[in-house]
């Protein structure tokens, strides 16, 4: 009768070592999920970041263009009392200007579309001149991010 004992016995220790495995599988495989979704949350974010970084550095560039553009204009008037805008080219496209107004005080707007970014900028600009009506300067009165 010793025999069916230890066949009983060595039964439920290979029983008992198979649920030890079976434990062990399911804890790695429940470590590497958590592991894998906390790096695709990281990498996920990463892109996400990276997407707001180039949206932010895109609209700041085409707001330097459309303020240079307006400065340009600014000095185009200043040499031209009949400026009446267009468009200024620059690397990579142009830049739309129209002037408005009358008299020696302009509104100078200035649009730059850059990719997917449209930027607009507006002047007040005042031509000075001296007595012989040269000019001899354009104030900037007022400034506004469209």
């Amino acid at each position: 009768m010793a025999a069916p004992y230890c066949a009983s016995l060595s039964t439920n220790h290979m029983q008992h070592r198979h649920r030890r495995g079976f434990v062990a599988v399911t804890t790695v495989l429940i470590v590497a999920t958590i592991t894998l979704t906390v790096a695709v949350t990281a990498a996920l974010l990463g892109i996400n970041e990276m997407i707001l970084g180039f949206i932010a550095s895109e609209s700041q560039e085409s707001l330097q263009l459309a303020d240079g553009c307006a400065e340009e204009a600014s000095y185009r008037y200043k040499r031209d009392a009949t400026y009446a805008g267009g468009t200024i080219p620059f690397v990579g496209g142009t830049c739309t200007v129209s002037v408005s107004g009358a008299g020696a005080t302009r509104t100078i707007t200035s649009t730059v579309i850059l990719g997917d970014y449209t930027r607009s900028v507006q002047t007040s600009v005042t031509r000075g001149t001296n007595i012989s009506g040269n000019a001899v300067g354009v104030d900037v009165t007022s400034w506004s991010d469209q």
